[in-house]
């Protein structure tokens, strides 16, 4: 994505991934990269997080940000419908 889309171009990335174990895998290893490289923000989506922590994902992302929503399904229903 960095390489294919120029950083003032907006936009996210929204992953879904089956379970809680998967989504921290990937947020562990996502936060590294996005530590190097400085463009990105990663943000967790699932229904053990607050009201607040799950707001974040609505979250406009910095200038020359993007940001990577790592989400269950079950998660994006709840905050779809609610």
């Amino acid at each position: 994505i960095d390489k294919k889309y120029k950083a003032k171009e907006r936009g996210d990335l929204l992953v879904f991934l089956s379970g809680m174990s998967e989504i921290q895998t990937v947020l562990e290893a996502a936060q590294r990269y996005a530590e190097e490289s400085n463009k990105w923000i990663i943000l967790a989506l699932h229904s053990t997080l607050s009201v607040a922590e799950q707001d974040k994902v609505f979250d406009l992302a910095p200038e020359n940000m993007r940001k990577c929503i790592l989400s269950t399904n079950i998660a994006e229903t709840s905050v779809t419908i609610g």
